[in-house]
Protein backbone atom coordinates (compact mmCIF):
# COMPACT_ATOMS: atom_id res chain seq x y z
CA UNK A 1 0.00 0.00 0.00
CA UNK A 2 2.65 2.30 0.83
CA UNK A 3 4.30 1.92 -2.17
CA UNK A 4 1.05 2.76 -4.35
CA UNK A 5 0.38 5.66 -2.63
CA UNK A 6 3.99 6.56 -3.26
CA UNK A 7 3.59 6.08 -7.06
CA UNK A 8 0.76 7.52 -7.34
CA UNK A 9 2.33 10.80 -5.68
CA UNK A 10 4.58 10.24 -8.42
CA UNK A 11 2.52 10.15 -11.37
CA UNK A 12 0.74 13.30 -9.47
CA UNK A 13 3.83 15.04 -9.94
CA UNK A 14 4.36 13.94 -13.01
CA UNK A 15 0.94 15.36 -14.36
CA UNK A 16 1.71 18.53 -12.89
CA UNK A 17 5.02 19.77 -14.31
CA UNK A 18 4.03 18.04 -17.97
CA UNK A 19 0.81 20.35 -17.05
CA UNK A 20 3.08 23.25 -16.79
CA UNK A 21 5.31 22.47 -19.45
CA UNK A 22 2.09 22.58 -21.93
CA UNK A 23 1.21 25.44 -21.08
CA UNK A 24 4.40 27.27 -21.18
CA UNK A 25 4.50 25.21 -24.64
CA UNK A 26 1.18 27.18 -25.59
CA UNK A 27 2.16 30.41 -24.55
CA UNK A 28 5.62 30.65 -26.48
CA UNK A 29 3.61 29.19 -29.91
CA UNK A 30 0.98 31.69 -29.01
CA UNK A 31 3.75 34.36 -28.98
CA UNK A 32 5.24 33.38 -32.27
CA UNK A 33 1.69 32.88 -34.05
CA UNK A 34 1.70 36.75 -32.99
CA UNK A 35 4.95 37.81 -34.17
CA UNK A 36 4.53 36.16 -36.70
CA UNK A 37 0.99 38.26 -37.78
CA UNK A 38 3.10 41.19 -37.15
CA UNK A 39 5.55 40.55 -39.05
CA UNK A 40 2.90 39.34 -42.30
CA UNK A 41 0.52 42.02 -42.31
CA UNK A 42 0.02 43.67 -45.18
CA UNK A 43 -0.48 47.26 -45.11
CA UNK A 44 -3.58 48.54 -46.67
CA UNK A 45 -3.09 51.59 -48.97
CA UNK A 46 -5.24 54.43 -47.75
CA UNK A 47 -7.29 56.44 -49.91
CA UNK A 48 -5.14 59.32 -51.71
CA UNK A 49 -5.80 62.64 -49.85
CA UNK A 50 -6.61 65.96 -51.25
CA UNK A 51 -5.02 68.73 -50.70
CA UNK A 52 -6.98 72.15 -51.64
CA UNK A 53 -5.59 74.80 -53.36
CA UNK A 54 -6.11 78.11 -51.52
CA UNK A 55 -5.18 80.66 -53.82
CA UNK A 56 -8.75 81.08 -55.33
CA UNK A 57 -10.17 80.99 -51.46
CA UNK A 58 -7.88 83.97 -50.34
CA UNK A 59 -7.89 86.15 -53.50
CA UNK A 60 -12.22 85.98 -53.23
CA UNK A 61 -11.58 86.98 -49.56
CA UNK A 62 -9.01 89.82 -50.32
CA UNK A 63 -11.81 90.82 -52.98
CA UNK A 64 -14.81 90.69 -49.89
CA UNK A 65 -12.18 92.71 -48.09
CA UNK A 66 -12.00 95.26 -50.55
CA UNK A 67 -15.21 95.45 -51.57
CA UNK A 68 -17.23 95.08 -48.25
CA UNK A 69 -14.61 96.40 -45.82
CA UNK A 70 -12.13 94.15 -43.60
CA UNK A 71 -14.49 93.98 -41.11
CA UNK A 72 -17.75 93.24 -42.64
CA UNK A 73 -19.60 89.74 -42.19
CA UNK A 74 -18.40 88.96 -46.06
CA UNK A 75 -14.90 89.23 -45.70
CA UNK A 76 -15.47 87.58 -42.00
CA UNK A 77 -16.80 84.74 -44.29
CA UNK A 78 -14.48 84.42 -46.38
CA UNK A 79 -11.35 84.54 -44.58
CA UNK A 80 -13.25 82.00 -42.32
CA UNK A 81 -13.05 79.96 -45.58
CA UNK A 82 -9.39 80.31 -45.73
CA UNK A 83 -9.05 79.86 -42.44
CA UNK A 84 -10.91 76.28 -42.77
CA UNK A 85 -9.11 74.93 -46.23
CA UNK A 86 -5.69 75.99 -44.58
CA UNK A 87 -6.57 73.60 -41.25
CA UNK A 88 -7.46 71.06 -43.54
CA UNK A 89 -4.61 70.79 -45.40
CA UNK A 90 -2.01 70.90 -42.44
CA UNK A 91 -3.01 67.60 -41.53
CA UNK A 92 -1.42 66.16 -44.65
CA UNK A 93 2.48 65.05 -45.02
CA UNK A 94 4.04 65.61 -48.32
CA UNK A 95 4.15 61.76 -49.25
CA UNK A 96 0.06 61.80 -49.48
CA UNK A 97 -0.94 65.07 -50.95
CA UNK A 98 -2.91 65.54 -54.39
CA UNK A 99 -3.32 69.33 -55.47
CA UNK A 100 -7.34 69.89 -56.23
CA UNK A 101 -9.43 73.13 -56.91
CA UNK A 102 -11.79 73.70 -53.99
CA UNK A 103 -15.33 72.08 -54.63
CA UNK A 104 -16.64 74.89 -52.90
CA UNK A 105 -15.51 78.60 -53.73
CA UNK A 106 -17.09 81.86 -52.49
CA UNK A 107 -17.29 84.86 -54.88
CA UNK A 108 -17.42 88.15 -53.95
CA UNK A 109 -19.93 90.43 -55.73
CA UNK A 110 -20.14 94.38 -56.33
CA UNK A 111 -22.59 95.46 -53.27
CA UNK A 112 -26.00 96.25 -54.55
CA UNK A 113 -26.45 100.22 -54.99
CA UNK A 114 -29.15 101.48 -52.55
CA UNK A 115 -31.87 103.30 -54.74
CA UNK A 116 -32.31 106.85 -53.86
Amino acid sequence: PEARVAWELVEELDAANSHERNMKEVTEMKAKKEKLQRELMVKVPQAPVIHVDTSDAVKNALEASRLYGGTSKEAQIAWDMVEELDAANSHHTFEDIHVAKPVVAYKATEPAKKKS
